[in-house]
């Protein structure tokens, strides 16, 4: 992701900001770490430095049409297998991530098979990453080997995810198929297996969308 930072005391100036990884193929903005110049490149080359091919715009431009990275889970409808304690579904996409139940937003289940959670992302969209936040109070182990699906809007499974070894109380994981093709999905759907209960903190969706 990148940011426009306004420089103090300069009309129209500002400082890029760049943050997150990059992928193979894909061109991008580089900067150096102190954020004080930029330089253009064509393609990734695995140096680690962040690279954009730069276009001409036109003199005017829809701000509609402009695509930026946003958690698209965020308020979207949620639903899950059951509902124990109060802990409704729409906890996980909130906004709020901590983990404790006392402050009230941390999902819970009953005690189910394969229990799981969802949530509708109201349209289709090139999900990149996925960011799953468990409670931390308690009983965070019940979560071990949770999975993290995405599916398109027929149902299909497009990308599927099973957390393995040390289980750590938030992942951030990198949506993409097996050949670095882009994930297109409109829901998400986070499970665990055996007999147990689910409960998550947070669950955000970044995406590619318009503003």
């Amino acid at each position: 992701m990148w940011h426009f930072r306004p420089i103090v005391g300069l009309k129209d100036t500002y400082n890029i900001i760049v943050t997150g990884g990059t992928r193979i193929g894909e061109t991008y903005l580089s900067t150096n770490s102190n954020g004080d110049s930029i330089s253009l490149y064509h393609e990734d080359d695995e140096s680690g430095r962040q690279r954009w091919v730069i276009e001409k715009l036109a003199d005017s431009f829809d701000l509609a049409s402009l695509v930026v990275r946003r958690n698209v889970a965020l308020g979207k409808p949620a639903t899950q297998s059951s509902v124990g304690w109060g802990g409704y579904p729409w906890r996980a996409v909130d906004g709020k991530t901590s983990g404790n139940w006392r402050d009230g937003s941390v999902t819970h289940t009953m005690k189910d098979t394969a229990p799981w959670w969802k949530v509708d992302l109201g349209n289709s969209f090139n999900i990149e990453q996925i960011y799953v936040s468990l409670r931390t109070d308690c009983c965070t182990s019940r979560s071990n080997e949770f999975s993290v699906q995405v599916f398109n809007d027929v149902g299909e499974a497009k990308f599927n995810f099973t957390q393995t070894g040390i289980l750590s109380t938030s992942t951030l994981i990198d949506v993409v198929g097996p050949g670095g093709e882009v994930i297109v999905g409109s829901k998400v759907k986070v499970s665990i297996p055996g007999y147990d209960y689910l409960s998550l903190a947070e669950v955000q969706v970044y995406a590619e969308d318009t503003l």
